[in-house]
């Protein structure tokens, strides 16, 4: 028989190596980032905490409550008395300014204080499942937890879901002990903790579906009288303590009720039916937290202990599971109807979970080591539920969430992806250079640099970051990743981050050494990209006209023949060479075909340039799209180490060659762009294209410039017009009837259209125009019609 001594000595040093393990796992990594700070909501909080030390101890930020932010405050300001004991700070005026300097014991004592409330709910998730069921399942249960890949992530930060969560089974715990005993301080306590939990984050209101009904089961089980179901003084004590829990926390909800409303009221639209920016309508919160959620709060194999274990609970429907069950199922479907989702949301459920799995693994043990003792009773010592199978079972559900929080805890130990993009930045990017970077993305100097910023660079485009002279765009995969996944649901952000790698230099990127999709806010794939300096920054901005004829024919042999002749002006240099003129094939699969260059080597500054070539392949495959353009390098170099390699920019003609086009003798192609004079403050381009793959032709135009959506210009009716050699019109295609452009238009540029010829004659001319433009900031320049010629056909 088991010595109680000794079954005594057991817990305890079991329960103590457990702590051990936690603090060592949670206490690993802490110091992350610092001295820079990545996470967008600590920096938040701390900030409101430090302000606190000018004398105003309104928040005036009421998305979350705020007695996280005055007990870190009092935290800090305890290191401040110490620190004038000690003379490290000689004035409260020094010490804000050392945040300011350095924030790194600041941020290591704030986040210290998370560790150690999450220790405390680790002690709290043990206790209750003692209490509930029997020391093994409390011990499982706090194992469970510490392996919690979410609870471990955010017991890192300075933020307040891991207190909230602590005051959360603070509350729970004393809401037990009201159905076991009933006492009033019981119902004090729940009702505070409650309070505190609430005033932390919103988090503690739902407590008292448990809170009432414990006190039920233990009216009915001490056979009171039913008045006191509802007539209760200390259930009404409860409520009264929960009151004064929300107000100590956050006091400013009644002193400066109108901004606690709007902040609160914020929160509940941003949450059920506004969402996070980049939020995907195509997978309802339910579903997400079904495929994900519960997997990066409890294990990947865990999980399905936990949903064993809700069924199990509710087929039993006992008092205990029916206390332990109530919280966590009705928080959950509250949450599935909420329009934003993450993982971290389910963090109010994970002790929760932790303990129903930890149930449902000790029934299963036990089973098992009944039906073994019974049957194989020689081996009944290896599977006893305390023995070294129940340990290698509970290993084998730790395996999952214990690698993923090893190599979590491991990144943390580690720069940051934006550290070494930061070092890399200031050692090879020119002080003073012009950047654009978005959220999550490295710290950039703003005294070194000529910095724009915006949430996300997905809400303007490039022709914005050209208008405003950007050298460099950086972005970051935890902002633009959330828009790409989803490209139908987001096609403005979109398009942006897919034109970064057709339309710019792709420079550099930074990537973590594990890239998993959920684990946000650490080590992003940072990518550095470099934008032309020309106002038309894509194919062919490095003139100011450009007309390229490309033509694909069928030799006597059965071959294919590709020419193509070019005719350019105004070659323009800004630090760009521009060589080797192309036009190239491809295939369906995206692999190129054939590459025919117009002219070998680099292009000379002249006023003219013209060029023809021409090559035979021998296959030509259906879907095949053709692409004209050329490539350049930088020079002098943008960076202090010197681009390897040339660039290219290019376009790609819509239209793909179908299996009836190959059955033409010759397929024609025209591409033209110009940069307008500027005569009437007139900054915009024209392409106009003309392709020939099927019996008729296909005309197409396109009319763009940064003036005419992000600046203050207007211009009426651009048009192309097609004129053959006598002056006669053959066609005139007006793309927008009205005004287009960013001042008093009816819409906002670019604008394009197409449309069908039936025919064209060898030889013809193509003009491009517009009735009036108007720059606002040069009114009297304005007026029209204007009309110039861009291209004329060569007989063949």
């Amino acid at each position: 028989m088991e010595n109680p001594d000794q079954k005594d000595s057991l817990s305890r040093l079991s329960f103590l190596l457990i702590i051990i393990l936690a603090i060592v796992i949670r206490v690993i990594g802490i110091s992350w980032g610092l001295p820079n700070v990545y996470h967008v909501d600590e920096a938040r909080f701390a900030k409101i905490s430090i302000t606190y030390f000018s004398g105003d101890l309104n928040p005036h930020f009421f998305h979350v409550p705020t007695l996280h932010t005055y007990v870190v405050a009092g935290i800090w300001g305890t290191y401040y008395l110490a620190g004038k004991v000690t003379g490290q700070f000689s004035s409260l005026e020094e010490f804000i300014d050392s945040y300011y300097q350095d924030s790194t014991a600041f941020f290591i004592l704030g986040r210290m204080f998370t560790v150690l409330l999450s220790l405390g709910t680790l002690v709290l998730v043990y206790s209750i499942g003692k209490r509930l069921y029997n020391h093994w399942v409390g011990l499982i249960a706090m194992v469970f937890l510490i392996f919690s890949p979410v609870h471990n992530k955010i017991s890192h930060y300075l933020v307040p879901d891991a207190p909230m969560v602590f005051f959360q089974m603070a509350s729970f715990f004393f809401i037990w002990l009201i159905y076991k005993k009933g006492k009033v301080e019981h119902y004090i306590l729940a009702g505070l903790f409650a309070g505190l939990a609430m005033g932390t984050k919103y988090g503690g209101l739902l407590l008292f579906l448990p809170l009432f009904m414990a006190h039920l089961f233990h009216v009915l089980e001490a056979k009171q009288p039913l008045r006191n179901v509802f007539l209760s003084f200390p259930l009404i004590l409860s409520g009264v303590f929960f009151l004064a829990g929300f107000l100590v926390g956050c006091p400013y909800a009644i002193f400066d009720f109108r901004n606690f409303w709007r902040g609160f009221s914020w929160q509940s639209k941003h949450l059920f039916t506004a969402g996070h920016l980049g939020t995907p309508s195509a997978l309802p919160s339910w579903l997400f937290y079904l495929k994900h959620g519960f997997a990066e709060n409890i294990g990947k194999h865990s999980q399905y202990l936990a949903f064993g274990g809700i069924v199990y609970g509710l087929f039993r429907h006992r008092k205990r599971e029916i206390l332990l069950l109530s919280f966590p199922l009705v928080q959950f479907l509250i949450m599935s109807q909420w329009k934003t989702s993450a993982v971290r949301y389910l963090l109010p459920l994970a002790p929760f979970l932790a303990l129903i799995a930890a149930y449902a693994l000790y029934q299963v043990l036990t089973q098992i080591a009944f039906y073994s003792s019974k049957f194989v009773p020689k081996f009944s010592f290896l599977i006893n539920k305390k023995g070294v199978f129940a340990s290698l079972i509970v290993l084998l559900f730790l395996l999952s969430p214990g690698l993923k929080v090893l190599r979590f805890d491991y990144s943390l130990t580690q720069k940051d992806t934006r550290t070494v993009a930061k070092e890399w930045i200031e050692k090879n990017i020119p002080p003073g250079s012009r950047i654009a970077y978005e959220m999550y993305g490295p710290p950039i100097s703003r005294r070194k640099y000529n910095v724009i910023y915006r949430h996300s660079l997905g809400q303007v485009d490039l022709e914005w970051l050209s208008q405003r002279k950007r050298n460099f765009i950086i972005v970051s995969d935890i902002m633009y990743a959330r828009f790409t996944r989803y490209p139908d649901e987001f096609p403005k952000q979109s398009r942006f981050y897919n034109s970064l790698d057709e339309d710019t230099v792709f420079i550099k990127s930074f990537e973590p050494r594990w890239d998993e999709y959920l684990i946000d806010l650490h080590n992003p794939t940072i990518k550095i990209y470099r934008l032309s300096n020309h106002p038309n920054f894509s194919f062919p901005g490095n003139f100011t006209q450009y007309a390229q004829q490309v033509t694909l024919s069928r030799s006597e042999n059965e071959e294919w023949i590709l020419e193509s002749a070019i005719r350019a002006k105004g070659l323009m240099r800004k630090n760009e060479r521009v060589r080797n003129p192309y036009v190239r094939v491809v295939d369906s699969d995206g692999k190129q075909i054939v590459k025919l260059i117009i002219q070998e080597g680099e292009i000379e500054a002249s006023p003219d340039f013209s060029g023809f070539n021409s090559l035979e392949f021998s296959s030509l495959p259906a879907r095949s799209r053709l692409y004209v353009g050329y490539e350049y390098d930088f020079y002098p170099s943008p960076l202090e180490e010197k681009l390897e390699g040339y660039f290219r920019k290019e376009y790609c003609f819509t239209e793909e060659i179908e299996e009836q086009s190959l059955l033409k003798k010759k397929l024609h192609y025209v591409f033209m762009c110009t940069s307008f004079p500027r005569k009437r403050g007139d900054d915009h381009s024209q392409i106009v294209t003309l392709s020939k793959t099927k019996a008729s032709w296909t005309l197409f135009s396109k009319v763009f410039g940064g003036e005419l959506r992000w600046g203050n210009d207007y211009l009426l009716n651009p048009f192309v017009q097609i004129l053959d050699r006598k002056g006669n019109e053959i066609d005139k295609l007006i793309i927008f009837r009205g005004r287009v452009g960013s001042q008093e238009a009816e819409k906002k540029g670019p604008v394009e259209k197409a449309e069908t010829l039936l025919s064209l004659p060898e030889e013809y001319s193509v003009y491009v125009g517009y009735d009036e433009y108007c720059d606002f900031k040069f009114p009297d320049r304005a007026g029209g019609p204007e009309r110039f010629k861009i291209f004329t056909s060569s007989p063949e």
